[in-house]
């Protein structure tokens, strides 16, 4: 399990990498890390889980659109 941690792990560092060079609005970001804690805290699973999924799936698209900008700015050039 730690091995499939692991390369999972790996996996997603360029993405990771990726996110943070093209930020978006970085309070608001903070906002939502922030609520994100107060939630874990609370320990409210089923809020948190849902904060959860909804920013990484949020991060995800936000990735998908960086990713099809870079390679539509190579193919212009």
């Amino acid at each position: 399990m730690l091995a499939q941690i692991k390369t999972l792990n790996n996996n997603c560092d360029r993405y990771t990498r990726l996110h943070l060079m093209f930020p978006r609005n970085r309070a608001q970001a903070g906002q939502r890390h922030e609520a994100l804690l107060d939630s874990w805290r609370s320990k409210d699973v089923a809020a948190t889980r849902q904060m959860l999924w909804d920013h990484i799936m949020d991060s995800g698209l936000y990735l998908r659109k960086v990713i099809a900008n870079m390679r539509e700015h190579r193919a212009a050039h």
